[in-house]
Parts: C-alpha cells; structure tokens; sequence
C-alpha cells in the first residue's frame, strides 16, 4: 500500500465497486484495454489500488464488469424496443417496413441521443474492432438479440429465411446507419458547418432511408 492509498478514505465495498466501473467505463472507452493501468483506474475512481484485486481480481475483471453494466444499463431499451417490433410483426397486416425502420431508428437513439451513448458505445467498438472476453458478453445480451431482430423483419420483407448469408448482410447493412451516424459525426458537422449534430433531422433521415431501402427489398 502506497503513502497515497493510506491517505484515501475507506469507501464501503459496493461502492467501491461502482466506482471502478465508472471509472473503467471512462477510461476504456476512451483508451482502451491496454491503455489503462490499475494505477490510473484507481486514481480515477478515489480508491485504493488494492481495491481492484480484492473486488475485481484484476483489471480484466473490472474491463468485463464494466460490459456487463453497459449491458445491464442499455439492455431495458433494447429490449423495449424489440418487444414492440416482434408484437408489431405479429399482425398478419403490419407494415414490416415501418417496424424496421422504427427499430432502427430506435438504435440509432439510444446510441446518439446523448453524450453517455456515445461514451457506451465508444466501449462496443473497441470490442467489434479488437475482440476479448468481453465481446462475449455483449455479443449474447446485446448484439445477437437486436441481429435476429433485424434479420427476421427482412426475411419477412424478402420472403427469405432468417438465417440466409443475403439476409444476415443486408440485416447488417441497415444497422449500420447506428455506427454511421456516431463514427461519422464530427465529419457530418464539419460538412453541415454546426457545433452538434440535428438529433430529429439524423432520425428523421435514418427513418426514411430505412423505409425506401424496406421497399426495394
């Protein structure tokens, strides 16, 4: 123990814990893993360094708790917003176009709609671009869920099976307007000359980009 953990007040453990999930959540997802040392996530969440083994184990440990509290703390919308499009597709006469472009629209709110989405969805990236035992975790509770969604409401539009390689891809090609307009918007606003992106003018565009790709399915 260092001269500056025997100056750090005693922190009770859950809250101890929370505050290295903050911390970690801040500072992987904005220098990933290997960026960050057990030092900094300390020094970051105001407690002892010893904290992080005794409740973690180790740095890993707060890393995958830090994906499952991403998972955890958007997983209510995502379900939300699944659960009202497969109610939807369960109408013999429902415009499976407008629940697709609906739940797109959906993802693409909860990602961009304000500055802790886009800190979250910082951290999915990392995962998608270099994969741990993370991506594991969110795979399962997040991206395979919203994946199956997209894949059954254009297999309904195509008269295709859910799991077709042509399905798969084009259930990817609309989700990508979620990375699009996050990975994208710093270029989007120099191109537009504005300090922050038109959250209603980006939805309403993914909306009806959404409903004319649905119909040339």
């Amino acid at each position: 123990m260092t001269s500056n953990d025997r100056a750090l007040p005693e922190v009770p453990g859950e809250a101890t814990r929370a505050r290295l999930v903050a911390a970690g959540l801040e500072l992987f997802g904005s220098g990933g893993y290997d960026a960050v040392t057990t030092r900094s996530l300390a020094a970051r969440a105001g407690v002892n360094q010893a904290a992080i083994p005794y409740h973690f184990g180790g740095k890993q440990g707060v890393y995958l708790a830090v994906a499952q509290y991403l998972c955890d703390a958007n997983g209510g919308k995502i379900r939300e917003a699944v659960f009202t499009a497969r109610s939807g597709l369960e109408d013999p006469g429902a415009d499976v176009g407008a629940l697709l472009a609906d739940f797109i629209v959906s993802c693409v709110d909860i990602v961009a709609g304000s500055e802790q989405g886009l800190l979250h969805y910082a951290f999915f990236v990392r995962e998608q671009l270099s994969p741990s035992a993370a991506f594991d975790i969110i795979f399962d509770q997040m991206l395979l869920p919203v994946h199956q969604l997209v894949c059954d409401l254009v297999a309904h539009l195509k008269g295709a099976a859910s799991d077709a390689e042509e399905t798969i891809l084009l259930a990817q090609a609309f989700l990508a307007q979620v990375s699009g307009f996050v990975t994208g918007r710093l270029l989007i606003q120099r191109r537009l000359k504005a300090d922050a992106l038109d959250l209603g003018a980006v939805l309403g565009t993914v909306r009806n980009f959404t409903i004319a790709a649905a119909r040339g399915l």
